[in-house]
């Protein structure tokens, strides 16, 4: 890599930054140094604070300690906690102590080649996707963990552990939030593993949000939990907002009847408004026969029929679904409303 293609990337980050980075490469010109010593010596020191970090967040002490003791310190705690440590890390401890004496402390052995700098960049990306692929499943299982008693202390903690264990760590995250959930089905949801759900899903790509749909569409709401589990339907009610989940709908009718029956079933007007809102998000994914029973839930629950924003929705039914309603149903609906 050239001084001109780093001036390059880092000039993408604005012109102060170029401009201290240019400052930077003079002195590195005027101590001897180039940039493969940059490189490599970045690399290194990445390489020991994403294994600080690691240690940290596993809650052990990691302060003034060389880079081996450190590694030696983190395979010996995964070991304890049964993971295996990645060949990688092993490697690293008995590598490299020369050159991170040398290229740092030893003005007679700061030049690299190329190519022993590429090597180091790519031992160091190994080495953090290795471990964090390892950690990263237990890290999920303690900070769900750590949810059941406090969200928002777990969501302070998943938001550090994500910047250590990687883009898959919400993926991780997710499925262990799922295996809590089916363990409560036909229960009420853990309210705090409910807000702590609320937290992350704005974060959650497509396929997470569309999977957690179909679990709580099928295996909660259609039971008697999600008459008055108001956290059930908050959450529904952002998960539907994706047009992912949207699409679910389209394609599997089944799972609009099964909402329909939890709306249908609203014991109280908290819950009937945020069941209201989901088929909302929904609307244009609601066929005929989904009106009528929506329409006839209406009639037969005072809580549906008390509920604000259900009124509100079913306004929106006459003025942009009339065509779906028969002429009784239009008229009895409009008189409740007030319509007529």
């Amino acid at each position: 890599m050239s001084h001109r293609k780093l001036m390059i990337i880092i000039g993408g980050r604005g012109l102060q930054s170029s401009q201290a980075f240019e400052k930077f490469f003079q002195l590195l010109k005027r101590s001897g140094l180039d940039e493969y010593w940059l490189v490599s010596v970045s690399a290194l020191v990445v390489q020991e604070l994403y294994i600080k970090r690691v240690l940290l967040l596993m809650g052990l002490e990691c302060k003034e300690r060389d880079f081996q003791m450190l590694a030696e310190m983190l395979a010996e705690e995964m070991e304890r906690r049964g993971i295996e440590p990645p060949k990688i890390l092993l490697s690293v401890i008995r590598s490299y102590r020369h050159i991170r004496a040398s290229l740092i402390h030893d003005p007679n052995k700061t030049s690299i080649l190329p190519e022993e700098a590429l090597a180091i960049v790519n031992n160091t990306y190994s080495l953090i996707n290795a471990v964090s692929k390892c950690v990263g499943e237990i890290f999920a299982e303690e900070i769900v963990k750590m949810a059941e008693n406090d969200a928002k202390a777990a969501y302070n903690t998943f938001k550090e552990t994500k910047i250590v264990c990687g883009p898959e760590f919400l993926k991780k995250i997710m499925n262990k939030v799922i295996e809590v959930i089916r363990k409560q089905s036909y229960r009420r949801i853990q309210p705090n593993i409910a807000v702590f759900l609320k937290c992350i899903i704005e974060e959650c790509a497509s396929d997470e949000k569309v999977k957690l749909t179909e679990l709580l569409v099928r295996d909660v709401i259609p039971h008697e939990v999600s008459k008055r589990n108001i956290e059930v339907w908050e959450i529904m009610k952002e998960l539907t907002k994706s047009e992912g989940v949207r699409e679910l709908f389209r394609r599997h009718s089944d799972l609009v009847d099964l909402l329909i029956t939890g709306f249908s079933g609203a014991d109280n007007f908290r819950v009937a408004n945020e069941a209201s809102k989901c088929l909302d998000n929904l609307f244009d994914e609601l066929r005929q026969e989904h009106l009528r029973r929506i329409v006839n839930a209406f009639f037969e629950n005072n809580q549906l029929r008390g509920a604000w924003e259900v009124q509100n929705f079913m306004r929106k039914v006459i003025l942009q679904k009339k065509e779906y309603l028969d002429a009784e149903e239009y008229e009895r609906l409009k008189q409740a409303l007030g319509l007529g």
